[in-house]
């Protein structure tokens, strides 16, 4: 009596997988290819970003239209652009598995920020007003005249001339600031925090490991928090009743204030 046959069609399968897979590298679709595309877009007032990987600048001029040049470094698809146009919004989508992009980006003053970045470093100079998350990269932020926000996963990040209100949050990384003229609410989980305030106002920082440095103009403040283990020093004119609460908390770190 003959052995019954045993039929794997999952085995075979998986050859074919195998051998298409083999097949697709020896004629080099995966082999990288890169493009770059510029273009100019009028009516541009916000820009969205939603990028999973790539750097990105933008820096606000006196343009009348919007300039992108971007370059995307892909393994499969199309070359087309990724960045697309939408009424006043220009958006910055993640391009897909195996593909990167970085933008350069010069738009007319006025001109909002958004969004978030998965991992790349972000600059944006001249920003009506900014609010963006950047999940693994540095940050570098600088004469927006509204209001600033930064979420930024591990990264420095850095901002200069902030005309309102400043939230950063740092999971992994310092945060400096100069030239900040609104409230601040700045967070580190580990890394020193410098700020310097333009005119008087209300600081919130803490950071878990490392020390905080503030520098802030001549007027009365009322001081606040505590630091687990390191030295404060305040070195600015005191009051419970001040308008201005200067709030700092390190866990280990020291704490030092000065007047400008």
């Amino acid at each position: 009596m003959a052995a019954p046959r045993i039929r794997r069609p999952a085995l075979a399968i998986g050859g074919l997988v195998f051998v298409g897979a083999g097949a697709a590298i020896g004629f080099g679709v995966f082999d990288e290819a890169s493009v770059t595309h510029r273009q100019s877009v009028t009516g541009v007032e916000r820009i969205e970003l939603d990028k999973g990987a790539g750097d990105v600048a933008i820096r606000a001029g006196d343009v009348e239209a919007a300039r992108v040049v971007e370059t995307k470094s892909y393994r499969w698809g199309d070359d087309d652009p990724v960045f697309e146009v939408r009424d006043d919004v220009l958006t910055l989508p993640d391009c897909g598995m195996w593909c990167t992009t970085t933008h350069e980006i010069v738009v007319p003053r006025g001109v909002a920020v958004s969004g978030d970045i998965g991992s790349g470093e972000l600059d944006v100079t001249g920003a009506e007003s900014l609010d963006v998350e950047v999940g693994s990269g540095g940050a570098r932020v600088s004469d927006v005249e509204g209001d600033a926000r930064v979420d930024a996963g591990s990264g420095h990040v850095e901002l200069s001339g902030i005309g309102g209100e400043v939230t950063v949050d740092a999971g992994s990384g310092g945060i400096t600031g100069r030239g900040l003229a609104g409230p601040v609410e700045a967070e580190s989980g580990s890394g020193e925090i410098t700020l310097e305030l333009s005119r008087p106002a209300g600081v919130t920082a803490s950071t878990g490991s490392g020390d905080i440095a503030l520098t802030v103009p001549r007027a009365d403040y009322r001081i606040a928090g505590d630091s687990g283990s390191g030295s404060r020093e305040i070195g600015v004119d005191t009051s419970p009743g001040a308008r201005h609460t200067l709030s700092l908390d390190t866990g280990s770190g020291d704490v030092t204030v000065r007047r400008r």
